[in-house]
C-alpha cells in the first residue's frame, strides 16, 4: 500500500476533516489499521496529510523538525478555517499534539477533536524498541500481528545502517518536549473531544489516561487489548463507530 496523502475536496462542503498521523507514521494508519477515513461522510472534504520528512527515506526525516510540522499543520488548518464552516481534527500519537495546538488557536471553528493514543507522557517499552530494530533489518514475522501492524503504520523507508538514525535524535527530543508542553494544555481545550487510549500501548504511558481524564471537555475511552498500532477486532470497530456517531452529531 502506498504511503500517500489523500485530499478529497467536495464542492460546497461545509465541513472538512484534517487527519494528522504520528511521528514516523503514515496516512495509511487512518486508511488500513484504523479506517477512520472510511467513516468520513461523503459530503465532507477530507485531508489525510503526510507530514514533512515522512514517507521518505531516513535522511529526509532527520532534516525535518517539530517546528516544520507545526508550521505545516498551522498553515493548512488556517486555510481550511477560511474555506469551511466546520473543522474536524483527527490525530494519532504525535498527530494529537499538533491537533490540540490548532484546536486551541481557533476553537470557534473546531466541531470535534478526535484523539487516538495521545502521548502524554510517552513511555517506550522494550518490545517497541525490538520491533523497530526488526523493521530496520527487514525481519518478517507473519504470525506477530502487533509487529506487522507497526510495519504497516511506519511511513519510513528504513535501513539497517543504524548510524544513519543519529540525526533522528533531535526529532525525538523535540517530541518529548512537545508532549510535556501539551500535557499542560488539555485543560484549556474548549471544543468537544473524544480520546481513545490503549491499555497495552507500548509507546504511551498509562498515565496519559489519568491526564486526559482530568480534562472536563475530553471523553476518555480505554481499549483493554489494543496497542499503539494494533487494534483488536471489536475494539477497532468501537473506535470507528465512535467517530461515525460523533460526525453524525455535527
Amino acid at each position: 500500500m502506498l504511503n500517500r496523502e489523500t485530499v478529497r475536496i467536495v464542492s460546497d462542503a461545509k465541513t472538512a476533516v484534517l487527519m494528522i498521523h504520528g511521528i514516523c507514521g503514515t496516512p495509511n494508519h487512518f486508511r488500513a489499521l484504523l479506517p477512520l477515513e472510511e467513516a468520513v461522510p461523503a459530503d465532507w472534504s477530507l485531508y489525510n496529510i503526510v507530514l514533512d520528512g515522512h514517507c521518505e527515506d531516513v535522511p529526509a526525516f532527520g532534516k525535518a523538525s517539530m517546528k516544520k510540522w507545526k508550521a505545516q499543520t498551522e498553515k493548512l488548518f488556517e486555510e481550511l478555517c477560511n474555506t469551511y464552516e466546520n473543522i474536524v481534527l483527527v490525530g494519532h500519537s504525535m498527530g494529537t499534539l499538533l491537533s490540540v495546538r490548532q484546536a486551541l488557536r481557533r476553537p470557534e471553528k473546531v466541531r470535534l477533536l478526535f484523539m487516538v493514543a495521545a502521548p502524554t507522557p510517552p513511555f517506550v517499552r522494550l518490545s517497541a524498541a525490538s520491533y523497530a530494530v526488526g523493521l530496520a533489518f527487514g525481519i518478517k514475522k507473519e504470525k506477530a500481528p502487533v509487529y506487522n501492524a507497526m510495519g504497516i503504520a511506519c511511513g519510513m523507508k528504513l535501513t539497517p545502517k543504524l548510524w544513519r538514525y543519529i540525526p533522528w535524535i533531535p526529532r525525538m527530543i523535540e517530541l518529548l518536549q512537545e508532549c510535556s508542553v501539551v500535557s499542560k494544555l488539555y485543560k484549556d481545550l474548549q471544543v468537544p473531544c473524544i480520546a481513545w487510549q490503549s491499555e497495552k500501548d507500548e509507546l504511551v504511558s498509562r498515565r496519559s489516561i489519568k491526564v486526559l481524564q482530568k480534562c472536563g471537555t475530553v471523553q476518555v475511552n480505554v481499549l483493554p487489548n489494543s496497542t499503539h498500532f494494533y487494534y483488536k477486532e471489536g475494539e477497532r470497530e468501537q473506535v470507528v463507530q465512535s467517530f461515525r456517531e460523533a460526525c453524525k452529531a455535527i
